[in-house]
């Protein structure tokens, strides 16, 4: 009787989309470096199988793209608080009972009020004009003024979210523009219906392959073997992280209650209360 050997089951099905691809992705580098004819395929299913793993790769990076566009949308709301915040302290420091500090606000302000409405601007020109209000207020005489007032770190920290919100937008204009893609869900069943083949004809091809080859294609099956188990321990540790912040974020909600669910005691149990100097009840401590 001929041996048999068998692939572990992918569970593909649980993973994250991400994830799913890269698994697809290395499964495919390790198969396609065996002759397809030894392991029963012809080389129209390996073309047919990277299409499915190309395809999926493009809804991943479309998905991407969309988060792309909501880290910058956060980005901009920082840029608009830290511009209220650097007005507001300019606005406030002339007002300041300290001279210096009251004057260094009087100079500063005619240069702010040029930028009255930025956060309400377009992204783009919010953009260039926070470049120009930057370089405003970093010229020698007030750079000396921010430093007196004490804005020099809402200046800095305006910065860097504006060279973050360039930087994130030059990565989403070079990310591929997407249409028509069929959805997560379709694409991954596809791939999957596509891989379980695969895999079972590189099953039965071990037991019917000659002694040389069989070699070969127990060692594809260990390579294989192994991609699935790191891909499952990568996806059990994710999920340990995700529930270790589900877990966080619960308990500083309860905290940030302070107590205010803890149950009242009822109108009968007031004669349960110690009375002044009187022992008090040694249950107390258990509670």
């Amino acid at each position: 009787m001929n041996p048999i050997k068998r692939i572990e089951q992918t569970r593909s099905n649980r993973l994250t989309l991400g994830l799913h691809v890269d698994m697809q992705s290395r499964l495919y580098a390790l198969v396609t470096k065996v002759s397809p004819e030894k392991i029963l395929l012809k080389p129209e299913d390996i073309s047919e199988w990277k299409k499915i793993i190309d395809l999926e790769q493009d809804v991943a990076r479309a998905v991407s793209d969309s988060e792309m566009t909501d880290r910058l949308r956060k980005k901009n709301v920082e840029r608009g608080k830290l511009i209220t915040s650097l007005f507001s302290e300019i606005r406030s420091a002339m007002l300041s009972p300290l001279t210096n500090k009251s004057e260094a606000g009087r100079r500063l302000y005619p240069i702010v009020r040029a930028y009255r409405n930025l956060q309400r601007e377009n992204m783009s020109e919010q953009t260039s004009h926070i470049d120009g209000l930057i370089v405003d207020l970093t010229k020698d005489e007030p750079q000396n003024d921010s430093v007196t007032i004490g804005v020099n770190l809402q200046i800095n920290l305006l910065r860097q979210a504006n060279d973050e919100f360039k930087r994130l937008r030059v990565e989403r204009s070079h990310a591929m523009i997407l249409e028509n893609l069929p959805s997560s869900k379709t694409v991954r069943k596809q791939a999957d219906e596509i891989t379980a083949s695969i895999l079972i004809h590189i099953e039965t091809a071990y037991i019917v392959a000659t002694d040389a080859d069989r070699k070969e294609i127990s060692s594809l099956i260990n390579e294989i073997n192994q991609v699935i188990h790191e891909t499952a321990t990568t996806h059990k540790q994710g999920a340990i992280q995700r529930k270790n912040a589900r877990d966080k974020k619960k308990d500083e909600d309860k905290n940030k209650g302070g107590g205010g669910n803890q149950k009242k005691p009822k109108d009968g149990d007031k004669d349960k209360t110690p009375k002044p100097g009187r022992e008090e009840d040694p249950g107390e401590d258990k509670v």
